[in-house]
């Protein structure tokens, strides 16, 4: 599986770059990129405004629709939510300002937690209870062993390096 992360023109190129740090920190065998050219994002601020514009920049770079695209946003959405996922696709988006108010760290700690977070929201189905479970065994995804061996989730693997 790969995962695709892009920023809209207001978002810093070097925080993106950071959450790719951060993500690449584990031994997970998924695969992270980066799109180098913002994305500009029209009018509107709707969590269909968002997912519609990254269906058509899925489109544009004809992702596999196995792959995930993940968009960091300085935009508000209408919810004011801090990350959204899209049911019918692997798109999502995370707010990439004002985490601070959530939790006291480096932003891109929390805004790559948020990136693995809505990609296991993406692969859950609850109609299909185990089917994020497979595709993550059948990816050979293991997110739960530290690089010392101890086991642990990778939210709490991310919030323990916020806390060092």
């Amino acid at each position: 599986m790969k995962l695709l992360l892009i920023r809209s023109s207001g978002t810093e190129e070097q925080l993106l770059q950071a959450v790719l740090t951060e993500l690449q920190s584990g031994e997970e065998p998924l695969s992270f990129s980066l799109e180098s050219e913002p994305l500009n994002l029209p009018g509107g601020n709707s969590f269909a405004d968002f997912f519609e514009c990254l269906k058509r920049h899925r489109a544009k770079m004809s992702l596999h629709e196995d792959d995930f695209l993940g968009l960091l946003t300085e935009r508000v959405n209408h919810k004011n939510w801090f990350s959204a996922f899209d049911e019918e696709e692997h798109n999502f988006f995370v707010h990439s300002e004002g985490g601070d108010y959530i939790m006291p760290c480096r932003p891109e700690i929390l805004i790559a937690y948020q990136v693995l977070a809505n990609f296991l929201f993406t692969l859950f189905d609850p109609q299909e209870g185990r089917r994020c479970r497979s595709l993550l065994l059948q990816e050979g995804v293991s997110f739960s062993r530290r690089r010392d061996g101890a086991r642990r989730s990778p939210t709490l693997f991310i919030y323990q390096q916020s806390l060092f």
